[in-house]
């Protein structure tokens, strides 16, 4: 696949959490890599603090290839 949709309950307290995703697909559907990948990365919910976390990026999280 390539994006991945997440559907975030109503009453998930405001806050930073960390979402990591693991996959063992490797683009060819009839082959999986012998040793998962990771990623993972800060969400917030609700208003993100203030002076912290990276500046790059405006693009709600959407990268282009996340797993490499």
């Amino acid at each position: 696949p390539s994006k991945l949709t997440f559907i975030i309950p109503a009453e998930l307290a405001d806050g930073t959490y960390e979402l990591k995703v693991t996959t063992q697909f490797s683009g060819n559907s009839k082959t999986l890599l012998k040793t998962p990948r990771s990623v993972t990365k800060t969400i917030y919910i609700g208003t993100a603090p203030s002076g912290g976390g990276s500046s790059s990026g405006g693009d709600g999280g959407i990268e282009e290839n996340p797993l490499g």
